[in-house]
């Protein structure tokens, strides 16, 4: 394949893909330091009224794969969390929450683009694509998380009333180009 589509209808690269996600998180990531930086600066948190937090985290996960053409099984794999690392393009994961009193306000983001190539050398059976076909995996997970809280014990207790939105954006594409 030449390229693939970008999300906004454009023909990309592989490479001019990755950039763009780099360039993407990166920006984003600039962005909600930013406003952690200039939020805590405002008069109400100099008088105390309200409680910043920025949580950077990290899901240590596996991946598992299995990829069918007519039924049969063309492509499995199984990835931990070591072999992940480097297939990794861009990782970032934040937490940010504002409290006043017993109410608040939470954003977290989760944002992972992992890629792959493989070539299949070898007689690996008659379910396997021929010798020299050439396998490119890319996967983009976006999941961003708004909401609201209120805790209605007061500070000192831990439970939390929730509300808020969550979306999940995947983004997979798999190119197989074939001898």
């Amino acid at each position: 394949s030449d390229g693939q589509r970008g999300r906004f209808g454009r023909d990309r690269s592989d490479r001019e893909w990755r950039i763009v996600m780099r360039k993407r998180g990166v920006v984003l990531a600039v962005v909600v330091l930013s406003l952690c930086l200039w939020l805590p600066a405002t008069e109400s948190e100099a008088k105390g009224d309200w409680e910043w937090t920025l949580v950077p985290y990290l899901w240590a996960s596996d991946i598992s794969m299995e990829v069918k053409i007519a039924g049969e099984p063309v492509l499995e794999t199984d990835l931990d969390f070591g072999d992940l690392l480097d297939k990794e393009d861009l990782a970032l994961t934040l937490h940010f929450e504002g409290r006043k009193g017993p109410g608040g306000f939470l954003l977290d983001m989760t944002v992972i683009s992992l890629s792959n190539e493989m070539t299949f050398s070898g007689s690996g059976g008659p379910s396997l694509p021929p010798d020299g076909t050439v396998v490119n995996a890319e996967v983009d997970l976006g999941i961003y998380e708004v909401g609201g809280f209120y805790r209605p014990g007061g500070e000192k207790t831990g439970l939390d009333i929730l509300a808020g939105i969550r979306y999940v954006g995947i983004d997979q594409n798999i190119d197989i180009t074939l001898p």
